[in-house]
C-alpha cells in the first residue's frame, strides 16, 4: 500500500486545494491540477452534521457514511487506513481491479501451500491451477460476481470451504482510485491547514 500510496502523492504534486464552501454544515473542496486541467481533477463535499462524504469528479464517485458528525480535518484522519474508508462504502465506482500478474501470484502462493501426494497428483494440480488462471483471467467480477461452476468446482477440490479461503478474492486489489481519493484529501488538507498556519503568522 505504501507503494500505491507514494505514486499517488506524485501524480497530486501540481494539484491545488480550494475551498468552495465551508459552514458548519457543509465542507466543500475542490483538488485541481494548478494548470486548471479536469485530468485527476476531484470534489469532496463532506455534510458535516451526517457524516457522510460524496466524492465525484475524474477519478470516478464514491459515497461514505459515517453516521455521527464528520468535521474536515477529522476525515483526513479516517482516511489513512484505506480498507477502514472502504467499509464506510455505500456505493462506488470500482473500488478492486484484477490483473493477471496478480491472480497467477496469488494461485501460485495457495498452490505452494499444497501437498501433492506423487508426480501424478502433482502433475494434475499444475494443470488443474493452469485451467484457473485460464477462466479468473477471462472474469469479470466486477459485472459477474459468480464464478462459474467449472471454476468453484476446481476450489472445491483444493479447499471445501473455498468462499471463506484466499480462493474468494484471488487477484483482488484495492483499485488506485479509491487510493486517490484517500491521499488526494489528506493533501489537499495539509495544504489549507499550511495555509491557514502562514496566514496567522
Amino acid at each position: 500500500m505504501q507503494k500505491q500510496e507514494a505514486a499517488a502523492r506524485k501524480r497530486f504534486q501540481n494539484h491545488r486545494a480550494t475551498v468552495i464552501q465551508k459552514d458548519e454544515n457543509f465542507f466543500i473542496l475542490d483538488w485541481r491540477n494548478a494548470s486548471g486541467s479536469i485530468e485527476y481533477f476531484v470534489r469532496y463535499i463532506l455534510d458535516i452534521k451526517r457524516g457522510t462524504l460524496v466524492v465525484s469528479g475524474d477519478l470516478g464517485s464514491c459515497v461514505a457514511s459515517w453516521h455521527n458528525t464528520v468535521q474536515p480535518k477529522e476525515l483526513a484522519g479516517y482516511l489513512q487506513e484505506i480498507p477502514y474508508f472502504m467499509g464506510k462504502f455505500q456505493c462506488s465506482s470500482d473500488t478492486y481491479c484484477y490483473h493477471t500478474a496478480n491472480i497467477k501470484e496469488d494461485l501460485d502462493a495457495i498452490k505452494a501451500e499444497c501437498e501433492p501426494c506423487d508426480d501424478q497428483a502433482a502433475m494434475e494440480m499444475d494443470n488443474d491451477f493452469d485451467s484457473m488462471l485460464e477462466m479468473l483471467d477471462e472474469c469479470d467480477p466486477d459485472k459477474h460476481p459468480a464464478y462459474p461452476d467449472e471454476l468453484t468446482e476446481l476450489f472445491a477440490k483444493y479447499d471445501e470451504e473455498w468462499w471463506s479461503s484466499d480462493f474468494a478474492t484471488v487477484g483482488q486489489r484495492i483499485s488506485p482510485r479509491v487510493i486517490l481519493w484517500a491521499v488526494g484529501y489528506r493533501m489537499a488538507m495539509q495544504q489549507i491547514e499550511a495555509k491557514e498556519t502562514n496566514e496567522n503568522v
